[in-house]
C-alpha cells in the first residue's frame, strides 16, 4: 500500500508540473505574440511618419515652386510698366 501511495503522489506530482509547464508555455508565446505586434505597430508608425515627412517636402517644394512663379511674374509685369 505504501507503493502505491507513492505512485499516485508521483503521478499527481508530474500532473500538476504539466499543468505549470503548459502555463508557462502559454505565457512565453502570448509574450512573443504581443512583441510581434508591438514590433509591427511601431514599423508602421515610422512609415506612416516617413510618408507624412515626404507628404510636407512635396508641399513644401509646390510651395516654393508657386512662389517662385509668382515672383517672376511679378518681377515680369514689373518690367512691362518700365
Amino acid at each position: 500500500m505504501i507503493l502505491f501511495d507513492k505512485l499516485n503522489y508521483i503521478k499527481y506530482k508530474l500532473g500538476i508540473g504539466k499543468i505549470l509547464i503548459a502555463i508557462v508555455l502559454i505565457h512565453i508565446l502570448i509574450i512573443l505574440a504581443n512583441s510581434i505586434i508591438v514590433n509591427q505597430t511601431v514599423e508602421s508608425i515610422k512609415n506612416d511618419a516617413i510618408l507624412i515627412n515626404s507628404g510636407g517636402m512635396i508641399r513644401g517644394g509646390i510651395q516654393r515652386a508657386v512662389k517662385l512663379t509668382l515672383e517672376d511674374k511679378l518681377n515680369q509685369t514689373r518690367n512691362y510698366e518700365n
